[in-house]
């Protein structure tokens, strides 16, 4: 055994010595490559169309997975939203997501939001689909749930003033509580809580404790599946 890796040994200083060593390992690279290349050569497009087969595969399992995970998100994150409803005492919970997609000529991207989960309490009808809102339209109350990380609404009047365009996500309730959803680096969505009437009684110190608390559990969920799907 000693003997053998003696020779070896022997074997890789002559190589270094003539060729050096890592001029050696390159051309492994190349006669590897090479090998890999014969079969493309006897049958070029047989090869190239089981490539990009391979390769749409993949894309396709990964897309698979994607979706899979988006799936559990919602699924967990409807479950987050009825106990926000039931632990507050609202009358509806609405999740907005953040996006961006174009940007103006200037080259500066809009945020738009969208409304993709909500949980109205029993016998309540849903709010309609919201798609694609320019958070410029509410850039007031942005800047503030980003900063102080939640505003709330108690039916005042100079709240409108003060917030103009809160009604885009507001749904025509009376009174809100809209709590943001930090991310790493930018806020993934927000958590609208909504009550039809208004309420003197509600308890706003212990509504919005409850809210922050839940969007943090949300902001979990999110952050989790993420790193689920990218350590598959």
């Amino acid at each position: 055994m000693i003997s053998k890796l003696k020779q070896v040994s022997d074997i890789l200083v002559g190589i270094d010595q003539k060729l050096g060593l890592v001029k050696f390992i390159k051309y492994l690279i190349i006669l590897a490559i090479a090998i890999l290349m014969i079969p493309f050569l006897k049958d070029p497009r047989g090869t190239l169309k089981e490539t990009v087969e391979f390769f749409l595969d993949l894309q396709a399992e990964i897309e698979e997975d994607r979706f899979r995970s988006r799936d559990y998100v919602m699924k967990e994150l409807n479950l987050l939203l009825r106990e926000l409803r039931a632990a507050t005492g609202c009358d509806r919970v609405v999740y907005y997501e953040y996006h961006n997609s174009i940007e103006n000529e200037a080259g500066i991207p809009f945020r738009f939001v969208d409304l993709v989960q909500q949980a109205p309490r029993m016998g309540m009808s849903p709010v309609k689909p919201l798609d694609n809102v320019n958070v410029s339209r509410f850039a007031d109350l942005y800047l503030e749930m980003t900063e102080v990380g939640y505003v709330v609404n108690n039916g005042s009047l100079e709240f409108s003033n003060r917030y103009p365009g809160y009604t885009e996500i507001s749904n025509g309730s009376a009174m809100q509580v809209f709590c943001n959803i930090p991310g790493i680096n930018l806020p993934l969505g927000l958590v609208v809580l909504e009550w039809t009437d208004k309420d003197e009684s509600v308890d706003w110190t212990n509504i919005t404790y409850i809210s922050r608390r839940e969007c943090l559990r949300i902001n979990a969920l999110m952050i989790q599946a993420k790193r689920n799907f990218l350590e598959k």
